[in-house]
Formats: structure tokens, sequence, C-alpha cells
């Protein structure tokens, strides 16, 4: 999926969510929803942030360790602790709202991958069942009977 589409889905979701049209919290939500593309260094985000993007993706396929519900969680968790700090907790809790339907909403397209972790499947309308092999992390196989 596109960078432009990962932001109007979270441009979207965020304005719903949150009631409001603040640029500062559309553009947080529009951040989170590149966070999931940091695993690959052709992506913006991944361009931008070359030494990470290269480091993960050296390690780790692309869709793996970054579009996990767990990432979505450990979002989360790290901007409610600065939210907390800073006083502003629900500015930063945009950040999240953003990553977690651009992780989802890439579970639509024809690369299929494991959204809920390693080994799970997840069912897309229009596309095949996927699984996760825990031996090569990141390949996706269509689900045999």
């Amino acid at each position: 999926m596109m960078a432009i589409t990962h932001a109007c889905i979270a441009t979207a979701g965020a304005s719903l969510i949150f009631s409001t049209s603040d640029s500062l919290i559309l553009g947080l939500a529009i951040v989170g929803s590149q966070l999931p593309d940091i695993d690959n260094t052709r992506s913006i985000i991944g361009q931008v942030c070359f030494p990470i993007a290269s480091w993960i993706e050296d390690r780790y396929p692309h869709r793996t360790l970054t579009h996990l519900l767990v990432a979505t969680a450990g979002l989360t968790a790290l901007a409610t602790l600065i939210g907390w700090l800073l006083g502003d907790l629900w500015m930063l809790l945009a950040l999240p709202f953003g990553h977690a339907p651009s992780c989802f909403s890439d579970t639509f397209t024809r690369q299929e991958y494991s959204y809920f972790g390693c080994g799970s499947r997840l069912i897309s309308p229009g596309v095949s069942y996927a699984s996760i092999t825990p031996a090569r992390w990141g390949t996706a196989r269509p689900y045999s009977k």
C-alpha cells in the first residue's frame, strides 16, 4: 500500500475517533501511519530514518515486526508514557491511532502477513488464508488443507 493511502486512512480514522480537525493531532496520526513501513528502506519513512530502517530490514522481512498488533501496543504504551509526562495524553494517542488502521488496512492487499503474530491466520475479504511460518518469519504461504 502506498504512503498516501496509509495517510488518508489514518487521517480519516483519527478525525472520527478524536472528533477534531486539529492539524497537530492529524499530523501525528499521519506519522503513526508511516511507522509500519520503517522496516523497508524504499519507503518514505525508511529513507528518512535510513539507519533504523536498514537495521530492521537486515534482520526481519517486510510486514513482520513493525506491522504486528504488538507493535501498536508498544507504540501506545510509549505514547501514553510520554503524553502523561508532558501532560497532554490525548494528543499523543493519535500516533498509535494512526498506526493501527494502517497496519490493519495492509491485510487487504495481495501481500499477506500475520497481524496478530507469528503463526496466526487472518482472513481478509477477497484474500486467501495466510500463515507465517515460524522457521522463516514473514514468509506468507497459502493455507493448505
